[in-house]
């Protein structure tokens, strides 16, 4: 698949995103917050950029299958619904820019 962002794998080292060969995806340093919680808020989001390359390549199969049903163990089925699989494409496609 051809993309228009940097492929990943993407690292997190304090708040900034690198990509596979070391290069600077992105940075959110942002020292001038002031409470804890936003401080907190800071340490995370670079955790979840890092991990969208992964996120995006593991939800495009699942929201490109009509229908997803696994066997629960209680041998219920579990179905995901169609606004499920439409809000994963849309993501997908944010992600894209599209």
């Amino acid at each position: 698949m051809i993309t228009k962002y940097t492929p990943g794998p993407w690292q997190c080292k304090g708040g900034d995103v690198f990509d596979a060969e070391g290069g600077l995806v992105v940075s959110l340093t942002n020292s001038w917050k002031r409470d804890k919680a936003s401080r907190d808020r800071d340490a995370a989001d670079p955790l979840l950029i890092a991990a969208a390359p992964e996120m995006l390549e593991a939800l495009m199969p699942v929201a490109n299958m009509e229908m997803w049903t696994e066997s629960a163990e209680d041998g219920e089925m579990i179905i995901m619904t169609v606004g499920t699989i439409k809000k994963m494409r849309a993501a997908i496609a944010k992600a894209l820019g599209q």
